[in-house]
């Protein structure tokens, strides 16, 4: 049904202008942010953003301007929604420790169909999980 190997994950995240490397660096300075009370759910927080995108620029040299950056905080809150929405669901196993969900076919299929950004987590893991339940909970005042 899927294609052996095929990386979902990387097709759906991540670009030549936007690594995974640069996405942790981000989410790293949006959590630095957060515990210093600049970033909360809901609002724009231009000025974390603005910061955060400071580190990404300067660590990894590139110029990233700050509307992508805004709309890479909507991507990674719609992720953080998405997964949890996925390992919530009674017909799908999450396995935390060894870091994978999986479930059948038809599964996968259905709920490829309701939410597409969810197929990036077939028989994968969401490696920002814990950084994204920190930020987009944390932030919001809920555990």
């Amino acid at each position: 049904m899927w294609p052996d190997g095929y990386d979902f994950q990387q097709q759906m995240f991540y670009c030549s202008r936007w690594t995974k490397s640069m996405e942790k660096t981000f989410v790293d300075a949006l959590l630095e942010q957060a515990r210093r009370g600049n970033f909360r759910v809901g609002l724009e927080n231009r000025n974390a953003v603005q910061h955060a995108l400071y580190e990404v620029n300067k660590k990894h040299d590139t110029k990233v301007v700050l509307p992508w950056a805004l709309s890479r905080v909507q991507h990674l809150q719609e992720r953080h929604k998405v997964f949890n929405w996925l390992v919530q669901r009674p017909d799908v196993i999450c396995n935390c420790t060894l870091r994978f969900v999986t479930a059948t076919d038809e599964t996968w299929l259905e709920i490829a169909r309701e939410r597409k950004l969810a197929k990036c987590y077939v028989n994968a893991y969401e490696d920002l999980l814990e950084e994204l339940n920190t930020l987009f909970c944390a932030a919001n005042g809920r555990q």
